[in-house]
């Protein structure tokens, strides 16, 4: 089975923002402008209420008052930067099943959210909101962590991509989407599986390695030279502090991988990896099921 699937094509026609007013939500905005101003894209900025427990007093009604305006004043900011967009809010709770109902509604090429995620244990069980919707979206999320800088203003542009495959399904269709934004952008593209555990003391470290990248090398389709620069690599221990890793060092704007439907066994296991990356990646993550 291939690593990427094809040629990629890469369309952003329709991009949902979920915003919530924080400032990660509002540097994960810097970002749905400048892809949609790349792109051409129509963009519908999502809010969901937080769950009042008197909506009849004062206080509630000047909170919500508070957020429409908000809204609106972002939906200006877009349509200022000729963005054709629209907004929507929603008191469904909680909030990422609202989120969800909404990409039902609109069907995005890709959802854009702002994330505070943590690397710690209560919040690895508990989740966030971005972790609902990687686990559950139909679209490819991509989610600005609390490490992110905000991008310049103008169309964004991706140079150093990080794509990390554990050669799963969603992997497969994630590479497509790092391909896609490599082709674009004439990026330069790094490939990277992490291995786990080193080998036994009866495998050589480096041989056992060479076969994995040779895995890797085989599995990418030899046309992707001719329109980016990929590059295969493979390191042991910890997935997400390997992919972490590679990414400072190549000095990444974008991280790319596949994120897994969920279990028991996922959620307990290898949500982690998301969840770390997410935590600590100095560039946006783009999540693939």
């Amino acid at each position: 089975m291939p690593l990427i699937e094809n040629r990629p094509t890469l369309s952003l026609e329709k991009v949902m923002y979920a915003a919530d007013f924080s400032p990660i939500s509002d540097c994960a905005g810097r970002y749905a402008k400048g892809l949609a101003q790349r792109f051409g894209s129509k963009v519908q900025i999502a809010h969901v209420f937080p769950c009042y427990e008197d909506l009849t007093s004062d206080a509630v009604k000047a909170d919500q008052r508070v957020r429409r305006q908000q809204l609106i004043e972002r939906q200006h900011e877009f349509s200022a930067a000729g963005i054709e967009t629209q907004n929507v809010n929603s008191s469904e709770y909680p909030v990422p099943s609202a989120l969800l109902l909404i990409e039902t509604q609109f069907r995005p090429d890709m959802i854009i959210i702002g994330t505070h995620s943590k690397s710690t244990f209560d919040r690895l069980l508990i989740g966030s909101t971005a972790e609902h919707l990687i686990r559950n979206a139909q679209s490819p999320v991509l989610t600005v962590g609390p490490k992110v800088k905000p991008p310049a203003d103008g169309p964004v542009t991706f140079e150093r991509i990080v794509f990390a495959s554990d050669f799963s399904d969603s992997s497969i269709v994630a590479g497509g989407v790092a391909l896609g934004f490599a082709q674009e952008y004439g990026a330069h593209l790094w490939i990277c599986h992490i291995v786990g555990d080193r080998p036994s003391s009866q495998t050589p470290s480096s041989a056992h390695a060479n076969d994995f990248q040779k895995e890797l090398e085989r599995r990418v389709p030899r046309e992707a030279y001719d329109w980016c620069r990929p590059e295969c690599t493979v390191d042991y221990g910890s997935p997400a502090k390997g992919i972490l890793r590679l990414a400072e060092r190549v000095h990444a704007d974008l991280i790319v991988m596949g994120a897994r439907t969920p279990s028991y066994w996922l959620t307990h296991l290898h949500r982690g990896v998301t969840q770390e990356v997410l935590a600590q990646a100095g560039c946006p993550v783009v999540t693939v099921r």
